[in-house]
C-alpha cells in the first residue's frame, strides 16, 4: 500500500477544506421575494396600523421590508414574533416581542432570524394609511417552497404595536417582504470535511 508523503497529505487536506468552503457558498442563503399578492388602490386607516401575520414553515432571515410608496414623509414598519397566535378581532394580545421597529422610512434592510414554527407578524403604515392587498380574505403564498398563509393583523393606533389581533376575513396590508434561507450542508460536503479531518489525523500521526 502506497503511504503518502507528508506533502501530499497537507495538499488533501487543504483541497478538501477548499472544496467544504466553495460548496458551502452555494448552498448558503440567497436573497428572496416573498410573494404577497397585489396592491389595490384601497387602503385604512388614519387611526390604525395594518400588515399580515404568519407561522414560519422553515427557518429563515429577514432582511429587507418596504413600504409600497416609495416616497412617505410618515411612516412605520415593525416586526413582531408572538408567543400566541393572534386572536380575532375584537379580541387583541400583548403577548409578543417587537424585533424591529422604524419610523419615516419607505423601506429598511434587517437580520432578524426565525425558525420553524415561529408566528411572525409584520406592520406597516404610510401617509395616512396601510395599503391593502386587492381582495379580501387570506392570502396562500410559499416561504423557501414551503407552503403558508398570511392573514390579516393590525391595531387600533398608530406607532408601536400594543393590543394587536388579527382577522381571518380581512385583506392583509402590503408590506413587501425579502428573505434568505440557510441550508444544512449536504452528504458531499459533509464527506469532504471528513476526509480533510482524516487527512489532519495522518499528517499527526506521520509527524509523531
Amino acid at each position: 500500500m502506497k503511504v503518502l508523503s507528508l506533502k501530499s497529505l497537507r495538499r488533501l487536506v487543504m483541497l478538501s477544506l477548499i472544496g467544504f468552503a466553495n460548496l458551502w457558498v452555494v448552498q448558503s442563503a440567497s436573497a428572496l421575494v416573498l410573494d404577497i399578492g397585489t396592491p389595490g388602490s384601497g387602503g385604512c386607516c388614519s387611526f390604525g396600523t395594518r400588515g399580515y401575520w404568519f407561522v414560519a414553515p422553515t427557518d429563515f432571515t429577514l432582511t429587507k421590508l418596504s413600504l409600497p410608496n416609495e416616497t412617505v414623509t410618515d411612516s412605520t414598519i415593525e416586526v413582531l414574533k408572538f408567543n400566541v397566535t393572534p386572536p380575532e378581532f375584537s379580541a387583541t394580545t400583548n403577548d409578543f416581542t417587537s424585533l424591529g421597529y422604524w419610523e419615516d422610512v419607505a423601506s429598511v434592510a434587517t437580520s432578524l432570524s426565525f425558525s420553524a414554527g415561529d408566528i411572525v407578524g409584520i406592520l406597516g403604515w404610510a401617509d395616512g394609511k396601510t395599503t391593502y392587498r386587492d381582495s379580501s380574505g387570506d392570502y396562500n403564498t410559499t416561504l423557501g417552497g414551503e407552503a403558508l398563509a398570511l392573514s390579516r393583523l393590525g391595531f387600533q393606533d398608530l406607532g408601536q404595536a400594543y393590543d394587536v389581533w388579527a382577522e381571518s376575513n380581512g385583506s392583509i396590508g402590503m408590506i413587501f417582504m425579502e428573505y434568505e434561507l440557510t441550508q444544512v450542508p449536504e452528504p458531499a460536503p459533509l464527506a469532504l470535511v471528513g476526509l480533510g479531518l482524516l487527512g489532519l489525523g495522518l499528517v499527526r500521526k506521520r509527524r509523531n
